[in-house]
């Protein structure tokens, strides 16, 4: 047998362009951003936070106040706003701004009670560009023992509250739902009604409009209070407030969307006045995990001025492949733009308001003046191409059976490919307690005879979870990390890059994780890098800055331990296991790329699962900064006993005599997490290379060990600069010019982000693996391999695509 190199010269060259030229105003929402968040521990506050570029809002869901709301006429840009929140001495307390009533005989009930537990304030979507939360258990100071809920959406220009009476049968007695909004007075300087709309000028000369969705609902206001009335008989009484963009002349913006694959329908649009926005149905029309569904979206602006709406892309009642879904816009020869998309939705089925299944995507489009453009909607779920596809949404949990008091909170999901989670996060840890939950190993099937699961093509075991900056005080009481808000940098369909920002608990650092897998046909990897950046004194006990799985969550057992660094394997042990024990500890690892392996994993539920899968980790940068010197990193073992399994925990770490981290101190690394298929057997993905080193190597430390030394980038870069290497990320400098990249090292598909780009398309690439030419034929429907971000700080584009740098096994 021998190894040879792919070879064919891959140039991408500049292009003619074919069809209309697009307008600048098509990205002009990328700058967008809305964070809802808690600002403290869950367990420390019952208020969460919605930070747009236009307003904020504070809400206390146990008390139904709304404690703050304020309007932005210089807001922080979406980079400023992400690490940093509106002073709290800004905050009046105990301010109840939002009314909530029932009106009965004349008497006015007020509903002073709200969720008792967070569970019960729903969290429906979340992302860059619409959150909703829908609190139940609401009930009324006295009067009729009814019950309530309430509804809180936002768009980053448009909030709304919907007051819903939810008992089983309606009130024969006459009797009104009213809701009463009050603006802070020092805001208001002049207001005016106009056809149930009021028309609201602030005196920094921000322009708001208030009006009701609610079907014979009567809008009132005296100063700076407004209200709206409804009769009980609709149930529902709502208030939406405009923010921003108020004499958006929506209604001149023509708009349609038709199916571009048979059976080439029309689809249905209809407008959703209560949230602003026009909502799109969408057939599911893909065929299969390789299927395209594209719909072209034509827009006619009749105007002298911009227009744009606020677009919904919804499927319900039956999402095929909803596992994983890759939601982009393209022009009409194919070329992704790079407009942003937000992706939200929710399998689980038991009974409540916004179960799943459903899925909705989320977009900003502004047309220029007088002028017509049509766009692609394009969605894949399997496969991008000829790969699995990349991608990260956010996934309720309204529906999932879950006895826990903090479920239903943010829960976010990556796939590659539609074949099950690949790794979902909770950020907030309400339910575990830990970042990373459900860790599943990629494309493997049933080894075991009478064992069903895993299929092909489907859902595999969970062998989580993990966590990051874990942290115990010196009581031995574990800080959750706090103020969490989360960026959606790029979603899909090569790489996803999320990142996660917020503080320790008490304060003392800021928290900065970012998270990202990227599309293969070998084995589930995530990349993360961690930030710390230290304020104030903060004093541990314990802390794990990497923790694999997790204390709170984690599946398996491995009965081998392995370590060592890119020249090969230092020291193979069998694990040792006791509870809530160091077991191996201070493991110090010289060389420039650090690894570890947990082998021989036991499969504790081989009755429902066929196969399983070993982990393992794989330092890449890292630089520590304590009390003005540089520290290298510890790596070490840790038992503990969770249900039925006894596990042994990876974990990177300080020197074990740091105890306090103090002002000025920094810590930051990246790591690459490795899923690897047990049994050579097990895995049917179309990777030979992988397939023929399993064969010879399962079981043991020896895959980890070639992502370490492979994957240890070496590369040869003409007319770019690497500006990061894992994930790839080279700077172009002219772009008139071919970017050559000639790479020295590799294993499998890596993502390779090209940087500083004028254009969404037109990049003159040239890709070599040891001076031969590297092959790029990965699509299967037409321009369908590489992803298009478009960055608002510098207003530039980047490209992402999948590099083979695989050795391919000939006979």
């Amino acid at each position: 047998m021998k190894f040879f190199y792919t070879s064919l010269l891959f140039l991408l060259a500049s292009l003619s362009v074919v069809g209309q030229q697009l307008p600048s105003t098509l990205w002009d929402n990328a700058s967008t951003y809305s964070y809802m968040y808690y600002p403290k521990t869950l367990d420390q506050t019952s208020t969460f936070h919605i930070q747009t570029n236009h307003h904020f809002l504070a809400f206390n869901y146990k008390n139904v106040h709304l404690e703050k709301l304020d309007f932005f006429t210089n807001p922080m840009n979406i980079q400023e706003a992400h690490h940093q929140n509106l002073p709290e001495a800004s905050f009046k307390k105990d301010q109840d701004l939002l009314g909530l009533y029932l009106v009965y005989d004349g008497v006015k009930y007020k509903v002073v009670t709200g969720a008792d537990i967070a569970t019960n304030n729903e969290l429906i979507e979340s992302g860059q560009f619409f959150h909703r939360r829908y609190i139940t258990g609401l009930a009324l100071e006295d009067g009729p023992d009814f019950p309530f809920s309430l509804e809180i959406a936002s768009w980053n220009d448009v909030i709304s509250f919907e007051f819903e009476f939810t008992g089983n049968q309606v009130p024969e007695d006459e009797m009104e739902l009213v809701l009463e909004l009050e603006l802070p007075q020092k805001e208001v300087k002049s207001t005016k009604l106009i056809s149930k709309q009021v028309n609201i000028q602030t005196k920094a000369g921000k322009k708001l409009r208030l009006l009701s969705a609610t079907e014979n609902g009567a809008v009132t206001f005296k100063k700076n209070k407004f209200s709206v009335s409804a009769p009980i008989s609709g149930r529902k009484v709502s208030a939406t407030l405009i923010t921003a963009n108020t004499e958006n002349e929506v209604h001149q913006l023509q708009f349609s969307a038709k199916e571009k694959t048979s059976p080439f329908s029309d689809l249905e649009i209809k407008e959703d006045p209560l949230h602003q926005s026009t909502v799109v149905s969408i057939n599911d029309n893909i065929e299969g995990l390789d299927g395209m569904e594209r719909i072209d979206l034509s827009f006619k602006n009749n105007s002298a001025k911009t227009v744009f709406r606020r677009l919904v892309f919804e499927k319900t009642d039956a999402v095929q492949n909803i596992t994983g879904v890759s939601i982009l816009l393209r022009d009409n020869d194919g070329n992704p733009l790079g407009i942003p998309v937000q992706i939200s939705k929710n399998w689980h089925m038991e009974p409540a308001k916004f179960n799943g299944p459903w899925l909705r995507a989320y977009t900003k489009i502004a047309i220029p003046p007088k002028s017509e453009v049509n766009i692609e909607f394009t969605r894949v779920s399997g496969f991008w191409g000829s790969l699995p596809a990349a991608s990260h949404s956010q996934l309720s949990l309204v529906g999932w059976p879950s006895a826990q008091t903090k479920n239903n909170q943010l829960w976010e999901q990556s796939a590659i490919g539609a074949f099950g989670e690949s790794i979902c996060y909770e950020p907030d840890g309400g339910q575990a307690s830990t970042m990373m939950t459900d860790v599943r190993p990629l494309m493997i099937q049933s080894t075991i005879e009478g064992v069903a699961n895993p299929k092909v093509w489907n859902w595999t075991g969970n062998v989580g979870g993990g966590d990051f900056m874990r942290v115990y005080d010196m009581d031995g009481k574990k800080q959750q990390i706090a103020n969490i808000k989360t960026r959606h940098k790029r979603l899909s369909p090569n790489m996803t890059e999320v990142v996660y920002a917020g503080v320790t608990e008490g304060g003392e650092a800021s928290y900065e994780l970012m998270t990202s897998i990227y599309r293969t046909d070998d084995y589930n990897r995530g990349t993360y890098t961690l930030k710390i950046k230290v304020d104030k004194p903060l004093q541990f006990s314990r802390l794990a800055l990497v923790q694999v799985g997790s204390e709170t969550y984690a599946y398996s057992t491995e009965k081998m331990f392995a370590y060592g660094n890119e020249k090969g394997l230092i020291k193979e042990m069998e694990n040792q296991w006791e509870d809530k024990k160091y077991l191996q500890k201070e493991i110090k690892i010289e060389g420039e790329t650090p690894w570890l392996s947990m082998h021989q994993a036991v499969n504790p539920v081989a009755k429902q699962w066929g196969s399983w899968a070993n982990k393992g980790l794989v330092l890449r940068d890292w630089k520590a900064v304590i009390g003005g010197k540089e520290v290298a990193p510890r790596f070490s073992t840790y038992g503990i006993h969770r249900g039925r399994v006894n596990s042994n925990l990876m974990e990177i770490n300080l020197p074990s005599d740091i105890k306090t981290l103090q002002a000025g101190d920094s810590i930051e690394f990246t790591v690459v997490m490795c899923i690897i298929p047990q049994e050579a057997e097990s895995y049917y993905g179309p990777n030979q290379a992988f397939k023929a080193f399993l064969e010879e190597a399962e079981d043991t430390w020896k895959p980890i060990f070639r992502e370490a030394q492979q994957n240890n980038l070496e590369l040869e870069v003409s007319n770019g600069k690497v500006i990061r290497k894992c994930p790839l990320k080279i700077e172009v400098e002219d772009e008139s010019k071919a970017l050559e990249v000639n790479f020295k090292s590799g294993v499998g598909y890596i993502p390779m982000t090209v940087a500083g780009l004028k254009s969404y398309k037109d990049l003159k690439l040239v890709l070599k693996r040891n001076g031969n030419p590297i092959q790029l034929e990965q699509e299967k429907h037409g321009n369908d391999y590489w992803q298009t971000d478009f960055e608002p700080t510098s207003k530039t584009w980047e490209l992402t695509y999948s590099i083979p740098l695989d050795v391919t096994l000939q006979p």
